[in-house]
């Protein structure tokens, strides 16, 4: 057990692994304000994605979402489109399985004067029964599986341009 405790620790420190919150202290200063676009057509998606990308700010990156007059960065997000593509037919030509696709556009204006838009997307496949519409707790669930998709993504871009980019801290 100590064997294989000291191979992980040995690998992890020999790889370079680095946490995505501290490739992310050389982008963002530590009081970042966030504001999320609410999408008129679809409030109720809008406000998911305000809680998701809150929970990005602080689990991942490691950083405290402050109101305007504190912060040193700014983050605003939109949702750039929200799409329910059908994917799958039965015999009958019912539609059983549906793709969403999500598109999400975010501008972070930092402290350094840098101002930059990274667009992601995320999707899922999920299924329904014939001849049935799509429900509320199907589409929340669907909505919120993209949306982590497309966080991931922005969170990829974040840390890989964390890992080239000095802050002057």
């Amino acid at each position: 057990m100590k064997f294989l405790l000291l191979a992980l620790t040995l690998f992890f420190c020999a790889c370079g692994y680095i946490p995505t919150s501290k490739m992310a202290d050389n982008v963002f200063q530590d009081n970042i304000y966030l504001e999320v676009d609410i999408s008129v057509k679809d409030p109720k998606n809008s406000v998911f994605v305000v809680d998701a990308v809150r929970d990005v700010l602080i689990n991942k990156f490691d950083k405290n979402p402050v109101e305007k007059s504190k912060a040193e960065d700014f983050m605003y997000v939109k949702v750039g489109n929200l799409d329910f593509q059908p994917i799958i037919y039965d015999e009958n030509g019912y539609v059983v399985a549906y793709r969403v696709k999500l598109y999400l556009e975010f501008n972070i204006e930092l402290k350094n004067g840098l101002n930059d838009t990274i667009r992601t997307s995320g999707d899922y496949d999920f299924d329904i029964l014939p001849n049935s519409v799509i429900s509320d707790n199907v589409r929340y669930e669907a909505i919120r599986s993209a949306s982590e998709e497309a966080f991931d993504e922005f969170v990829s871009i974040i840390a890989m341009r964390g890992l080239s980019y000095d802050k002057g801290k």
